[in-house]
């Protein structure tokens, strides 16, 4: 599958992986108000729900190898959610003080910084993905 080919496959995983994320930060930040919390279990969601169509659909990995590829995604998977949450964390703290000026409920504002941030990770994922994750060495 060609490059360009993959990264259509790729958002539209995404696009499921992302919509898996956001609904269950959402629900788990409104049900419990943690930030860090919220963020690690959705990310995690979502996580197990890309991988899984990623090596399908994406990559073509053959069922044999994927099992393989875990360690490196759960690595990968480390990394972005260490740049997510990191980034959320600070934007929290800036959500917060919109509200409290006025600017809308903080809800609103996780909601858009969750949003935001995830979307500016997709191309370093990708990349990540493609060339490190579910790359299928000869030998297997």
């Amino acid at each position: 599958m060609s490059t360009l080919r993959q990264l259509v496959a790729y958002g539209f995983v995404g696009g499921v992986q992302y919509a898996v994320d956001v609904a269950t930060f959402t629900l788990l930040w409104h049900l419990t108000g943690s930030t860090l919390g919220s963020n690690l279990v959705s990310r995690l969601a979502g996580a197990a729900c890309g991988f899984a169509l990623n090596a399908r659909v994406t990559f073509q990995v053959p069922r044999h190898a994927r099992r393989r590829l875990l360690s490196r995604f759960a690595v990968a998977w480390v990394i972005m959610t260490t740049l997510s949450t990191g980034a959320l964390t600070q934007l929290d703290d800036l959500a917060a003080g919109r509200a409290e000026s006025g600017d809308g409920p903080v809800a609103l504002w996780m909601l858009l910084a969750k949003a935001g941030t995830e979307a500016l990770l997709f191309l370093v994922s990708f990349t990540l993905c493609k060339l490190w994750v579910f790359r299928v060495d000869e030998a297997d």
